[in-house]
């Protein structure tokens, strides 16, 4: 049988109408702070990273809520505490900022090799938090974001406490992008190129062919309560609802670092989903799913619960899906603002190394689940030589591994 080719980060972008996404590895951030492309602050300590830096992503402090909104209404008011309100978009500010160097890592265009992305923390989606993919570029010093919380609680947070990460993202041939030659030629490759390329890298799984080449070298294993293997369509791993759970509303609201003292009971109640089950504005829905995950330290994997194939940087290419109801009637026309903000929202990132099974989120209103239902895509990256430090690794604090059923937070962090 021919043996299938894995994913290639270094394989050309030339005539590809978008890019495939590479992220670095954790041992890819350091090298880029270390070739002076990445600039963070505080700094990152590259001999002992302790669990800030995580297998591909940087984790972020909080520093406070500047403000929040109605996203029914767009009626905001400003706040500066650490207190995300129930039903509500806030505005974010965090500790740490990350920046590219404009010497060192930009092209002769002028456009960057370097972009970043954010995600929530598990421990902030399972709470509800849905973190905005896109820090704000506006913004020139300090970084900010939006968190859609759209559930019956309050959120309340401690000082410096991680709730969010980042990814690096990196395009190793920018430097060849919009500069014209002819095939056959030699692309105009630079200097500063070649380093950039040097720099440890993951890379997204462009079909499944690439998946199932994964699969069979034993770099990942995704299973499915059914016994069947796991579904996949244009290079995209299909999730299915298997059971339900509902937050409960909380008096006073819940407060994040005290998070582990809650059993299941007492934030979350069953939900039958043997039958429709049509998702209610303000509820927070946690589904487990068919599949469970035991990923070697060279496979992550991005999943997204809400997407209709915009072009949003990080967001997986998917066509075919029908956006959110936007008629003239006033309801829907409110239901579509909130769900317009929900799109392409990363459901969480699976580290590599990372064994257990997974959960999804599903937000938008209108929107039902039926058990069996596809309700996340999972966007996998192969990291050709591995993350140095996997999911479970001591330091990084990993709460999760080989988690077998739902659970908010570990009973130790």
């Amino acid at each position: 049988m021919r043996k299938r080719n894995l994913p290639n980060p270094l394989k050309d972008d030339f005539g590809k109408e978008r890019p495939v996404i590479r992220i670095l590895s954790d041992r890819g951030i350091k090298q880029a702070v270390q070739e002076g492309f990445l600039i963070l602050n505080p700094q990152l300590n590259l001999d002992n990273p302790g669990n800030r830096l995580q297998p591909a992503t940087l984790d972020l402090k909080i520093s406070k809520v500047d403000s929040y909104y109605n996203p029914g209404t767009a009626l905001g008011n400003v706040c500066g505490d650490l207190t995300l309100r129930a039903g509500q978009v806030s505005w974010i500010s965090f500790v740490d900022d990350i920046n590219f160097s404009v010497k060192n890592g930009m092209t002769p265009q002028g456009s960057f090799f370097f972009d970043k992305f954010l995600d929530g923390r598990s421990s902030l989606l399972r709470l509800g938090g849905v973190v905005c993919g896109n820090p704000d570029p506006s913004v020139l010093l300090g970084l900010e974001t939006t968190i859609f919380h759209y559930t019956p609680n309050d959120l309340h947070f401690d000082s410096n406490e991680r709730i969010a990460q980042a990814f690096i993202s990196v395009m190793p041939f920018a430097e060849t992008y919009l500069v014209p030659f002819n095939v056959g030629d030699k692309p105009p490759y630079t200097k500063q190129g070649e380093k950039v390329r040097a720099l440890d890298m993951g890379v997204q799984a462009e079909n499944t062919v690439q998946l199932r080449a994964l699969e069979e070298a034993g770099l990942m294993k995704i299973e499915r309560t059914n016994g069947k293997k796991f579904d996949a369509w244009n290079g995209i791993v299909l999730l299915h609802a298997k059971n339900a759970f509902r937050m409960k509303k909380i008096e006073g609201g819940i407060r994040f670092s005290e998070r582990a003292k809650y059993s299941h009971g007492d934030l979350f109640e069953n939900v039958d989903i043997r039958n429709k089950y049509d998702i209610k504005e303000g509820e927070h829905l946690v589904l487990e799913v068919e599949e469970s995950f035991d990923l070697s330290d060279k496979v992550g994997i991005s999943v997204f619960n809400n997407v209709i194939g915009r072009n949003v940087p990080g967001a997986p290419e998917l066509r075919g899906f029908a956006p959110p109801n936007l008629t003239s009637g006033d309801e829907m026309f409110r239901q579509g603002q909130v769900n317009l903000s929900l799109i392409n929202k990363r459901n969480s990132w699976i580290d590599p190394g990372y064994t257990g099974m997974m959960t999804a989120f599903p937000k938008l209103l209108g929107k039902s689940v039926h058990k069996g239902d596809i309700v996340g895509y999972g966007q996998v990256f192969y990291f050709p030589k591995g993350v140095e430090r996997p999911y479970g690794f001591k330091e990084l604090s990993s709460q999760y591994q080989k988690q077998e059923e739902f659970r908010v937070a570990a009973k130790t962090n």
